[in-house]
């Protein structure tokens, strides 16, 4: 399913007992082995960008040396080493009334990144705590926060755009198959020869239309003589050159669309 498309909705309650992270978990304490990264679809998602995350409610049962629960995205984990909190579970931190934090505990026994994010986390006395999706609004898993997570941690690292790149292939005003089309270009998912090849099929690589090089994608697409033709034939040749595939040709071919247009 390409990125930006609508996904399937597939949502359901979270359940923490019932998740593949906490079985996982589970097995790591029964075999001692250390599962601090959660791996789906080939390592791409990890538990760093899509994990359960603690809710605060009455905290008499979230952990807090042990449980994600700080509202900070890019670490929810508390690092600070004290006897004071080993094995305590959160509702500790709160007053002899349980309505608000103990600013003056907490202010003692966290550093100021920490004291500070506790002191934001509002207190919810009269709820239990809970677990949500840290990727969704709801707090329930659905299969379109995960692709969009999988999209994320697959285009991490590239200079270009993708989130802009995405967004506006699938906002142009052509045929929705036509733009399937260009996403199996993008995401190099076409069938052509030198893909068959590599997966052991005996057909002849070369080039149906030129006989010249092998049929990959960015040739079949950019650079063959027939391609070049057609865009000659419709006045629309890119001068596309130093490029890495198909998607960043589409890309600068966007751009340079784009400011010729703006000129």
């Amino acid at each position: 399913m390409p990125a930006g498309a609508p996904a399937p909705e597939d949502d359901c309650n979270i359940n923490k007992n019932a998740t593949i992270g906490h079985f996982l978990n589970k097995v790591a304490e029964q075999t001692n082995f250390d599962i601090s990264i959660l791996l789906l679809h080939g390592g791409k998602i990890t538990e760093a960008n899509y994990v359960l995350v603690s809710r605060v409610g009455d905290g008499s049962t979230i952990s807090i040396l042990t449980e994600p629960w700080l509202p900070c995205d890019s670490d929810r984990h508390t690092h600070t080493q004290s006897p004071a909190i080993e094995g305590k579970v959160v509702s500790t931190l709160l007053n002899e009334e349980h309505t608000q934090w103990d600013t003056d505990l907490i202010m003692d026994i966290f550093d100021d990144r920490e004291a500070n994010l506790i002191l934001a986390n509002p207190v919810h006395n009269r709820a239990a705590d809970s677990w949500y999706r840290n990727k969704e609004k709801s707090g329930n898993y659905s299969v379109k926060s995960a692709y969009i997570v999988l999209q994320d941690s697959r285009n991490s690292g590239h200079s270009s755009n993708n989130l802009g790149f995405w967004r506006r292939m699938w906002n142009l005003k052509i045929l929705a198959k036509i733009k399937h089309f260009l996403w199996s270009a993008s995401t190099n998912c076409l069938p052509t020869k030198d893909r068959l090849r590599g997966k052991r099929v005996n057909v002849n690589v070369l080039c149906p239309m030129c006989n010249d090089e092998s049929e990959s994608t960015m040739h079949i697409l950019t650079t063959c003589c027939f391609a070049m033709e057609c865009f000659t034939n419709i006045g629309k040749l890119a001068n596309v050159t130093g490029v890495n595939g198909f998607a960043e040709w589409l890309k600068s071919a966007f751009d340079h669309f784009h400011c010729k247009t703006l000129n």
